[in-house]
């Protein structure tokens, strides 16, 4: 997993040019509250940023114990602000999956706009260190930057994401330098991409909770399988 912004990029261009940013932290969260944890869950918030999600995440779950790790520190620091400063509680963590302390097992997993980052030949391996970190019935939620095979979506996409940054105060040339910025290091997924890679580490039967255009987000649970077809 990697972290390519510093927090004021990742601020003003990252979440400036993702249409529907807060409103997908919101419903991630709502997501995990309907997941059912108890006041004793562990939840975790993997790969947190600057803390959008994690601080909806606590709003939506304040009775539960609540994990949130990034390997930039720096981003870790501005999630742990943003946090305090709303008067929330969370445990944060500088350092990927591997730097939680290994005997934690959580009720939840979030993990928002990370896997396109991971390239595809790592992305199975993510997904079932995830599943290994799970306990019994827990849930992964998972949203990524998709791609769409259609070049009528991807020009739909296009056009949104543009109004979106623009009404931000972000300019096409600042966009388009991001994106040249992040060229080789952002691996968008396709529907069949996201179920391919869930189903091979162990998460069977996803379901697609959220989509705008390009943003996907899927509850998984590891270890159920998918029910045969009925016979006629």
């Amino acid at each position: 997993m990697t972290a390519p912004f510093d927090p004021q990029q990742y601020e003003r261009l990252s979440t400036g040019s993702v249409p529907g940013y807060a409103a997908l932290q919101e419903l991630v969260a709502l997501a995990a509250a309907a997941t059912g944890p108890a006041s004793s869950s562990l939840v975790l918030d993997l790969g947190c940023g600057t803390g959008h999600g994690t601080l909806a995440l606590a709003r939506a779950l304040p009775d539960v114990q609540l994990i949130a790790c990034d390997p930039a520190a720096a981003m870790v620091a501005a999630a742990r602000s943003r946090c305090e400063a709303a008067g929330v509680k969370a445990h944060f963590v500088a350092g990927g999956l591997g730097a939680v302390p290994g005997d934690a097992r959580f009720d939840v997993v979030v993990c928002t706009l990370v896997l396109h980052f991971i390239p595809a030949d790592e992305r199975v391996a993510f997904l079932a260190s995830i599943r290994e970190r799970l306990r019994p019935g827990g849930a992964l939620i998972l949203s990524v930057l998709g791609r769409s095979m259609d070049p009528a979506v991807q020009a739909v996409w296009t056009q949104i994401r543009l109004h979106h940054a623009t009404s931000r105060g972000i300019t096409p040339a600042e966009l388009a330098a991001r994106d040249a910025e992040t060229r080789g290091k952002v691996h968008p997924l396709s529907p069949e991409d996201v179920h391919a890679a869930l189903d091979s580490a162990g998460f069977p039967n996803a379901v697609p909770l959220y989509q705008l255009v390009a943003v996907h987000s899927w509850l998984a649970r590891p270890g159920s399988t998918r029910p045969e077809p009925a016979e006629r």
